[in-house]
């Protein structure tokens, strides 16, 4: 294989083109500055010199002539490979000395591979250098050539840096949000924007003789900052004694070649505010919901029992009172017709009757009874009322450990179990349902399974079913949760789960 000598004044190109030939069996040689390569060339004569051409001291082009001028030296093929000239601004001056082939930087594997094998296999030419004069006027036009585009590309380069500083003003200066960038280690400010002065009220002075650790209130502290955004809520101090609550969104960045923080502050003490407000007063509405039904239940539990224990009893005694005028007749009226009064008397008892059966069912719906006797009694009750009702068959499955619950909560879920078998009369076109009731340590269970269309998510969370949205909130007056799925094929199964402390009721 050949004898190559690579000259270039950076070591990491040396380094490539060395590796890559090497790789293909050829024996390289080095030199990094074009008078160090004619100092080895003394004593050696390579089969190919590789050469970069913008190099100090000497460049490729005064390597090239000095080697033509040399007898022994002057068949030497040269290659140029460059990322300072374009290949036309340096073939001129390049065939002037006798280059046999220019490749740009950086450049494939193949190609220079391909150039190599190209030069290599070419017969062995002397090359006439050419003349002092004649050289110094063409370098010079190169060199000229090139100090004007670098020019040219300063002040390309100058006027995008100039536009960039001025899209950096104005998305820093311009800002709404407070912005500022601080040293990474120590936390100083290197620099704020006017928003951040408006809003902290220092002036800049003030702020470039702080940290952000002096702005931060109490022993709240910043958290680890990653590669990407971060984003931390803390409470700081202004100049005015005032606290404020702000969100930061920092950044790692390089700033005067220091590692820095970029953060961007947002004041939110207005909107907490709003927040903290709201939740308040849904808070309030809750509690007030709340006293409503417990009101509500205790009004009904009053209506309820004057019901049964004023109506009831009144309807009885009228009951009594008209089969004992009825059993009197023939002694009261012995010898006048009472087939008319016996018709009324009759007609009223069946009327009274009806009364107190009305009156009985009244009462019961307001609040039935059958829940002193538990949960589970009261289930089953209403279970087999809602089949005779509306003909939907009711399959009830009860736990053998019933739970003991507080009359509060054993009348929420009795709620919430009649609101759901409403559902499913009004709405499921179901022909049966089973009612399942079970009882943990920690927990009480309540499904509902109905056989009917089932309910799609979308009406399982609209805001306009105010049966299910009345079930959730009653649920979540005793700490429970209502779910509602449903599909075609199974139809839709209603489930309340209700914690327990201490394995039962309070």
């Amino acid at each position: 294989m050949a004898r190559i000598f690579v000259v270039d004044d950076r070591a990491d190109s040396r380094d490539y083109l060395a590796t890559l030939l090497r790789h293909v069996g050829h024996d390289v040689a080095e030199a990094n500055s074009g008078s160090s390569a004619l100092f080895k060339l003394r004593t050696e004569s390579p089969d190919l010199i590789f050469a970069d051409i913008l190099m100090p001291d000497l460049d490729g082009y005064g390597l090239a002539r000095e080697l033509r001028l040399d007898p022994s030296k002057s068949s030497i093929p040269i290659i140029f490979w460059t990322a300072a000239y374009s290949p036309e601004s340096a073939r001129v001056l390049a065939d002037y000395c006798g280059v046999d082939f220019i490749l740009p930087k950086p450049s494939e594997p193949e190609a220079i591979l391909a150039a190599v094998n190209a030069v290599l296999s070419r017969p062995p030419r002397k090359v006439q250098g050419p003349s002092k004069e004649d050289f110094e006027r063409e370098h010079e036009t190169v060199l000229n050539q090139k100090i004007f585009d670098q020019i040219r590309e300063l002040e390309t380069t100058t006027e995008r840096l100039r536009e960039s500083e001025s899209q950096y003003r104005s998305l820093f200066e311009g800002n709404p949000l407070a912005i500022w960038i601080v040293d990474e280690q120590t936390g100083r400010f290197q620099t704020v924007n006017e928003a951040a002065v408006c809003l902290y009220g220092y002036s800049l002075e003030e702020f470039l003789g702080l940290s952000a650790k002096d702005l931060i209130v109490g022993d709240e502290s910043t958290s680890p900052v990653a590669d990407s955004w971060t984003r931390v809520a803390e409470r700081h101090r202004v100049k005015s004694g005032g606290v404020i609550e702000i969100e930061s969104i920092t950044q790692r960045i390089h700033f005067g070649r220091q590692g820095a923080l970029l953060q961007l502050i947002d004041d939110v003490t207005q909107k907490n505010e709003a927040k903290r407000s709201m939740l308040e007063s849904r808070e309030q509405l809750r509690l007030l919901g709340e006293r409503l039904r417990s009101v509500q239940e205790e009004e009904r539990t009053r209506i309820s029992r004057d019901m049964h224990d004023v109506m009831g009893q009144n309807l009885s005694a009228l009951r009594l009172t008209c089969d004992w005028i009825l059993k009197q007749i023939p002694e009261m009226l012995p010898k006048e017709p009472s087939s008319d009064i016996r018709r009324m008397l009759n007609s009223s008892i069946v009327a009274i009757d009806e009364m107190i059966s009305f009156v009985q069912k009244t009462a019961a719906e307001l609040r039935p009874g059958i829940l002193d006797e538990g949960i589970g009694a009261a289930i089953e009750w209403s279970a087999t009322e809602f089949q005779s009702r509306s003909g939907i068959a009711c399959h009830v499955e009860l736990s053998d450990d019933e739970a003991e619950l507080d009359t509060a909560r054993a009348t929420e879920v009795y709620r919430i179990f009649q609101e759901a078998l409403t559902n499913v009369a009004r709405h499921s076109g179901a022909s049966s349902l089973r009612v399942k009731l079970e009882h943990e340590p920690a927990r009480l269970g309540l499904s509902v399974q109905d056989n009917g269309r089932g309910i799609t998510p979308e009406e399982a969370n609209s805001r306009h079913a105010t049966g299910i949205l009345g079930m959730r909130e009653r649920a979540a007056l005793i700490g429970g949760v209502v779910s509602v799925s449903g599909s075609p094929d199974s139809g839709t199964l209603v489930r309340l789960e209700v914690p327990l402390a201490s394995g039962a009721a309070a």
